[in-house]
């Protein structure tokens, strides 16, 4: 869960297109 919240805190952060992607990448990563 400490990832999950470490990537939400980058999101709000500073989103960009690419960073959007490697999140999509990652959450369907943990979802498998």
């Amino acid at each position: 869960m400490k990832v999950l919240n470490k990537l939400l805190h980058l999101m709000s952060i500073k989103r960009t297109t690419t960073q959007d992607e490697e999140l999509e990448l990652l959450f369907a990563g943990l979802s498998l």
